[in-house]
């Protein structure tokens, strides 16, 4: 049996991107994402995240005309956040070790305004929460998180 390589848990911190509005958030720093509920509309109007602790954090509005829930398998982490953004989060995707899940927000068929954003992270995660700033849309969005870096061999 191969020996384990190593490791330290290192933080890190992806973001935030898209707009100054709205009044900024963070959650908590110690849970692993469990799901996800995200509705919008033109915009990004609303995250409800559940953490492993089965707290729930609702980041946002109450529009958007659409709402996707994302379930999280055991082993499942966040590997990458992509979309468009401007003053708002036009467009959210959201990329894991398992799939990549639909575009969520603006014109499916045309592209959303805003510039395109990607926050590709480091790695597995013990950890991984979200900050950003969000008033009746989703302003700005980041990632943070633990991740198991290998030790530098001695």
């Amino acid at each position: 049996m191969p020996t384990p390589t190593p490791t330290t848990p290192t933080w890190y911190s992806c973001g935030p991107v898209g707009g100054w509005g709205g009044n900024p958030f963070s959650d908590p720093s110690d849970l692993t994402i469990k799901v996800i509920t995200v509705s919008w509309g033109e915009y990004v109007d609303r995250l409800i995240v559940t953490y492993s602790d089965g707290t729930k954090h609702l980041h946002g509005g109450q529009g958007g005309d659409h709402q996707y829930t994302i379930d999280f398998a055991d082993d499942e982490y966040i590997t990458k956040l992509s979309g468009r953004c401007g003053d708002y989060i036009n467009v959210l995707m959201i990329h894991t070790n398992k799939r990549d899940y639909p575009p969520f927000g603006g014109d499916p068929i045309w592209p959303s305004g805003g510039n395109p954003f990607s926050l590709p992270l480091p790695g597995p995660s013990i950890s991984q929460y979200f900050f950003g700033r969000c008033q009746s849309f989703i302003d700005a969005i980041g990632i943070n998180g633990v991740w198991n870096m290998p030790k530098p061999s001695t």
